[in-house]
């Protein structure tokens, strides 16, 4: 059993919150390799996805159609 950092009292290994204080037991992370990327970014499909709402909305306006009818999704597919 490990003490609480918190209060000292020694939470059980199962436990998920102390007993004593009710601060919650947080597991060992698994630790982070520096100059690895936390998470990774599809580039490409962010890309795309601005440019196809950006194309849209202006054809939309080329076209003097006061409202996307479609929304978001309509820049998805006019595109």
């Amino acid at each position: 059993m490990q003490p609480c950092p918190r209060c000292g009292f020694a939470v059980p290994p199962a436990a998920r919150y102390c007993p004593a204080c009710g601060l919650p037991a947080v597991a060992a992370a698994a630790p982070y390799a520096p100059g690895l990327p936390a998470y990774v970014v599809n580039s490409h499909a962010v890309g795309f996805l601005i440019l196809s709402f950006l194309l849209s909305f202006l054809w939309f306006r080329i076209n003097r159609v006061g409202v996307f009818p479609l929304g978001f999704v309509g820049a998805l597919v006019v595109a």
